[in-house]
């Protein structure tokens, strides 16, 4: 039986799922597939090699080692001890380690505190990895079309799966770029409305002159110019999805008439709308 196999064996896992425990999170590879990829720690002794231990990616499949040529397949050993410290320990090891940005070359205890704040691992200049703590739960949910892999993000996914099939508004907060809008994306996709209409509007964009018409449509003839009728974007997304974007620039005057919608709209309408 080779080294590799022995340590993988003798790995305890009997607490991992019980609390908060050490976690290793890819955050750099030379395949950018492999960000992301996630490995469970046990307790005990570890190997972090080319071949262990094993990741699995956030949309799930089959298990692999980093599988970088560069990383030596002489582990590093991991000592993981009940109390959730990991001690880093690079002797007889080809593989370059650098923790935090310094390299290592005798063993270095980490308290569980300092892996609960996260420390940054680096292999031979070629991956790097996060060492940090996962608490207890199922398995993450699928991506939803949103990238990465970490507690954070499986909780937004998760709540995303919560409200996609409730039947009311749903506001969604958030800094510009942070990724508001795949989120209200993810939550029309993962609801009864997947496949129906899905609207974007930027309200901070449409002028308080049009937006009755831009929102509400109008009749053909219900003002000078008005050649044909005009389907706003309510009624495009009936039986759908209505985002409306940017929601606090909204014009002064226009968000009387949203404010007056919202309260109505589940009574004449089928469409659903995120506010950001």
């Amino acid at each position: 039986m080779s080294e590799e196999s022995t340590l993988e064996l003798s790995v305890d896992v009997r607490a991992v799922t019980a609390r908060r425990w050490p976690a290793m999170t890819v955050l750099a590879h030379a395949d950018a597939g492999r960000v992301g990829d996630r490995a469970r720690l046990g307790s005990g002794r570890m190997a972090l090699s080319r071949q262990l231990p094993l990741f699995t990616a956030p949309r799930g499949g089959i298990p692999s080692g980093l599988e970088d040529r560069f990383v030596s397949r002489q582990p590093v050993h991991l000592d993981v001890d009940e109390a959730g410290g990991v001690t880093i320990d690079p002797s007889g090891s080809r593989i370059e380690v650098a923790v935090d940005g310094a390299t290592i070359e005798a063993p270095l205890p980490l308290s569980p505190a300092r892996v609960e704040a996260g420390v940054v691992l680096s292999l031979s200049g070629r991956v790097v990895l996060l060492l940090h703590t996962l608490g207890p739960g199922g398995a993450a949910p699928g991506a939803l079309g949103l990238v990465g892999h970490s507690e954070g993000i499986d909780r937004v996914r998760r709540d995303i799966l919560q409200v996609a099939d409730l039947d009311v508004p749903v506001l969604i907060r958030g800094e510009s770029g942070a990724g508001k809008e795949l989120v209200a994306r993810a939550v029309h996709e993962a609801s009864r409305r997947a496949g129906r209409p899905y609207e974007v509007v930027n309200m901070a964009a449409v002028p308080a002159s049009l937006a009755a018409s831009e929102l509400f449509g109008h009749a053909r003839g219900a003002f000078s110019g008005a050649e044909r009728r005009h389907a706003g974007f309510f009624e495009r997304a009936d039986g759908g999805t209505l985002f409306l974007d940017e929601v606090g620039d909204t014009p002064a005057d226009v968000q009387a008439l949203l404010l007056a919608l919202i309260g109505t709209v589940g009574r004449w309408r089928q469409s659903w709308f995120w506010l950001l």
